[in-house]
């Protein structure tokens, strides 16, 4: 019995199956690398949507700023307010004070 027809046999379906195989892995590879390129262009897309839409850090910092100068301007106002209303409590404490005393 010669083994070699076999043998070539057994070999070639063993090299069609590795065809096979291998192109099943091609076709999966080139789907894997499409979608990364798909993800890719979307993080592009993202990035110049993130670019467009939000602040910058000196965008950020310079309303920051401007934030804490109206801050400054209303603790002002409040504190002048407090003292004039304390001078006008002052004068009427004074005055009624004044009248008291008078009779």
């Amino acid at each position: 019995m010669d083994l070699l027809p076999v043998i070539q046999a057994i070999w070639a379906v063993l090299v069609l199956v590795l065809m096979a195989f291998s192109t099943v892995l091609w076709f999966l590879f080139m789907s894997v690398r499409a979608d990364a390129r798909k993800a890719n262009d979307g993080l592009a897309e993202h990035r110049v949507y993130c670019a467009e839409n939000y602040v910058t850090s000196k965008e950020l910092t310079e309303s920051i700023g401007a934030l804490n100068q109206t801050i400054d301007r209303l603790i002002a106002a409040v504190n002048t307010n407090m003292e004039e209303t304390r001078r006008a409590l002052s004068e009427i404490h004074r005055r009624v004070d004044t009248v008291a005393a008078g009779k």
